[in-house]
């Protein structure tokens, strides 16, 4: 029987929707498959619902959480392919196929989806559900972790596109989490050290990206995105502001003088490397993953020059496209770090607060 022809007794059931509707067989070749490419025809691909057991007996009414299914196909592929230019539906079908296959693999990437999307809709909800719906959401992300440190998988051709997406729902979840929580559990440091983390998983499957269907995608979009980027006058008059103070920052330990030079030495790299408008994943990790333990031990403490120093990468990550699990969180961050300094920093935090749209009192 001729390819793409009418077989009725073998339907398509994980096959992308035009072959399911028409009971043809699918190749399944993202991002356009056989049949699709013959008729010169839009491919996509459904999301598989999670598993029914990865639902935890105290879940919130589906009427509150919402359809997932939308969720995991609109709002988390939207976050996952950062970028000012919106992905083509190409680009948007080969991340469905993938990320399908995926979910119907690995369990952990059920629990980690289920806690992403309970934290994306809780905000919306009622306190007391808020409330639920951030116990069911931090229930599932210790499912997942528990079950990826169970499984230790080594990186290979097979799963590398699990972990990748397993490392970055961690850093939307822990994002996500840190924004409306309690005063007494919000801590930026421990989210810096998460990021610093995330690098070794980026690292992991770099190559296998690099390689991938979708790569082509991601650095073609890259590029148009420069046009959206211009020299921000303002931000550098700030960052010069910020040299002196730094080059004059004279903490009781020389380890730690050294430390905070190198980070702003890294900080004016990594704008450089971003042009001032952190777009990828690896802009959001770079940074943070590169400064020392010693620098972090000085924020920790609350001396005011680290301080502002992360007040600053703060505005610049805002400065990036609009992410809804880091928005408010930058904003608090920049906030707590400004309630802790103790000199009169008025000139030099003018641009960072009125970018991140701080009001300076």
């Amino acid at each position: 029987m001729p390819q793409g022809s009418r077989n009725f007794h073998h339907k398509s059931h994980k096959g992308c929707k035009r072959c399911k509707t028409r009971r043809v067989k699918c190749n399944k070749q993202a991002p356009v498959c056989a049949n699709c490419h013959r008729r010169n025809e839009e491919c996509e691909y459904e999301m598989p619902p999670p598993n029914p057991s990865a639902i935890a007996v105290f879940a919130l009414p589906a009427a509150q959480l919402g359809d997932i299914s939308s969720f995991i196909s609109v709002s988390f592929l939207s976050n996952v392919v950062v970028g000012c230019v919106p992905a083509s539906s190409s680009e948007r079908a080969l991340w469905c196929a993938n990320l399908g296959q995926a979910l119907a693999d690995c369990q952990y990437l059920q629990h980690t989806i289920i806690s992403i999307h309970t934290l994306h809709v809780g905000p919306r909800l009622s306190k007391d559900a808020f409330s639920k719906a951030t116990t069911l959401a931090q229930h599932h992300h210790i499912l997942a972790s528990n079950a990826f440190t169970h499984m230790a998988p080594v990186v290979n051709q097979q799963n590398w596109f699990a972990v990748f997406i397993f490392g970055i729902s961690v850093i939307i979840f822990r994002f996500a989490s840190q924004q409306y929580c309690p005063d007494r559990l919000f801590d930026y440091v421990e989210m810096l050290q998460v990021l610093r983390i995330s690098r070794n998983v980026a690292r992991s499957v770099s190559a296998y990206l690099f390689k991938s269907e979708m790569w082509p995608f991601v650095r073609d979009r890259a590029l148009l995105e420069l046009k959206y980027q211009s020299d921000n006058i303002g931000m550098q008059h700030a960052i010069d502001s910020l040299a002196g103070i730094v080059s004059g920052y004279r903490p009781g330990s020389e380890d730690r003088r050294e430390a905070t030079f190198e980070a702003f030495e890294d900080l004016k790299t990594w704008i450089l490397e971003c042009r001032g408008y952190p777009s990828v994943w690896s802009h959001y990790i770079d940074w943070p993953a590169t400064v020392q333990t010693e620098f972090l031990n000085a924020i920790r403490q609350e001396e005011d020059v680290p301080l502002l120093l992360l007040i600053y990468w703060c505005a610049i990550m805002y400065l990036g496209p609009r992410r809804w699990f880091m928005e408010v969180w930058l904003r608090r961050t920049a906030m707590v770090a400004k309630e802790k300094l103790d000199g009169d920093w008025t000139q030099v935090l003018e641009w960072p607060l009125e970018t991140l749209q701080i009001k300076h009192c």
